[in-house]
């Protein structure tokens, strides 16, 4: 066995190295060579699920991860009881997908929490691997900008054209960026080269929900930097973040929750009337709100006449899935959203004391959840593609000073 003291490269550690870029490059090939690495993330959660249980490592279990698992657990019982009581959903393949899709962030972050104990290597190859990254996005910028390669959506904002670099979205450039700026604030001092740079191009996405994420991100440089420490944020921070948040995508915001004929709109308003009326089960995964509702079509946008809504019909759901919030209310219901937001809490107090035993910024562990909570108000944000690559990214940060402390 080898010593976890030894500071040499091991296999594993190269196969973790290259299980992270290989969840970097897996939406850039599929865009490229449509779509045969579109499962990519689902085999990283399961790799992953599979090392964690055949590592041993049952000490690092603590109550807050067995409170998650059981919350975990719920979920899924509470779906899965929605599909036999109500039927809304046929398919065992859709049910089997959809469900597997809602857990994996979860259970990758609990496993690559074991799979990475010790490997601090493993956070280093992340960093450089984010700074290759980051140059190579800042250049395409340039180049974009200056007209001789288009790398953008179309989309043209003040005379500048929206960026997305090599992906299929901007959205896509966003999430990844998000995952190396936590990276570049792990290091007694933050990384701030890399840190505005991944910001500029936070901004070139012309994202209104990136936009408002570079007011956090740079807000927290520049805390840190007055206070020489950000590990622990007063709750009055928060406050202000989430009101300056809110204000720069006020019109993302009016567009998406008050616009009556909006379908992320509709599917909030009837995910609560589905939740309401099938109190206090919901109707079961596959069923409302998720990319599996819309390959499947799910009866209940028929039901509720969403199936004439722009962005939801059969032909073209293309904005089931954009949203997050009327999912897990519509299918778990209103027990199952409660286990949820427990859920999130335990996970989160898991990641707390696993940095602050490490002395660990808040704003390197803080970022990605921030980022994944404003993202949830219009997109599918804990079920997406990248969670098991935010799993590795937050795993690498919180246990970055076990193998120190074991020497």
């Amino acid at each position: 066995m080898a010593n976890s003291c030894d500071k040499s490269p091991l296999l594993s550690d190269i196969a973790v190295v290259f299980l992270f870029l290989g969840l970097l490059l897996a939406p850039i090939f599929d865009y490229a060579f449509g779509g045969i690495f579109s499962y990519a993330d689902e085999f990283a959660a399961i790799l992953l699920a599979t090392w964690a249980l055949l590592s041993g490592k049952k000490n690092l279990t603590g109550v807050h991860e067995r409170h998650a698992v059981v919350c975990l657990t719920l979920i899924c019982v509470l779906g899965l009881i929605g599909n036999v009581a109500h039927g809304y959903q046929n398919s065992f393949l859709a049910i089997a997908v959809d469900l597997f899709t809602c857990v994996k962030i979860f259970v990758s972050y609990l496993s690559a929490r074991i799979v990475l104990s010790g490997r601090e290597g493993c956070l280093r190859a992340f960093q450089f691997i984010g700074k290759v990254f980051l140059a190579a996005a800042l250049i395409g910028l340039v180049f974009h900008t200056a007209g001789i390669v288009q790398m953008g959506s179309g989309r043209v904002m003040f005379g500048i054209p929206c960026y997305q670099f090599v992906f299929s979205h901007p959205t896509n450039l966003v999430a990844y960026c998000v995952g190396f700026i936590a990276l570049m604030f792990v290091d007694s001092r933050p990384n701030r080269f890399w840190i505005l740079t991944a910001c500029i191009l936070l901004l070139a996405s012309q994202r209104a929900k990136a936009i408002a994420f570079a007011f956090v991100v740079i807000f927290f440089l520049f805390y840190g930097m007055a206070k020489r420490d950000d590990r622990k944020p007063s709750k009055l921070i928060f406050l202000f973040l989430g009101f300056g948040a809110a204000l720069l995508a006020m019109d993302q915001i009016q567009m998406y929750f008050f616009d009556a004929a909006s379908a992320r709109a509709l599917l909030m308003q009837d995910g609560l009337n589905i939740a309401l009326r099938l109190f206090p089960l919901g109707s079961g995964f596959a069923t409302f709100a998720t990319y599996m509702s819309g390959v499947y079509y799910s009866p209940l946008y028929f039901e509720y006449g969403l199936n004439t809504v722009w962005g939801l019909w059969p032909t073209n759901p293309c904005f089931v899935s954009d949203s997050f919030w009327p999912a897990v209310i519509a299918q778990f219901g209103f027990l199952g959203m409660i286990a949820l937001v427990v859920l999130l809490v335990e996970l989160f107090k898991s990641i707390s004391h696993d940095a602050k035993r490490g002395n660990v910024r808040f704003a390197a562990y803080g970022m990605i959840p921030l980022y994944l909570l404003i993202l949830s108000t219009a997109d599918a944000s804990f079920f997406n593609f990248y969670g098991p690559f935010y799993a590795l990214v937050i795993a690498s940060i919180v246990n970055k000073e076990r193998v120190r402390q074991a020497c």
